[in-house]
């Protein structure tokens, strides 16, 4: 059960379809910075897709085609949080 404002998990079987990575910044009077977003693409059962912000580390631990169970949240404003990966 969720604690305070937590959004309760949703588990649902799905495949990673695609990663893409979103890069912003750039270099102004020879300083520079950038930031890299990390996204990922999965197909639940039913067919629908569904595109998560991910973290780097499920970014390069899984691979486009694996299957598993893939975890995440919904807050009362409707929006989703990428939670996890469980690979079958």
């Amino acid at each position: 059960m969720p604690k305070g404002n937590e959004a309760p998990i949703t588990e649902t079987p799905a495949k990673v379809l695609a990663k893409t990575i979103k890069v912003t910044g750039g270099v102004v009077y020879g300083h520079g910075s950038s930031s890299t977003e990390y996204y990922m693409s999965f197909e639940l059962p039913n067919k629908n897709r569904t595109y998560f912000r991910v973290g780097l580390a499920a970014y390069i631990t899984l691979l486009e085609g694996e299957i598993g169970t893939l975890r995440y949240s919904t807050s009362d404003s409707g929006e989703t949080k990428f939670e996890g990966f469980l690979l079958v």
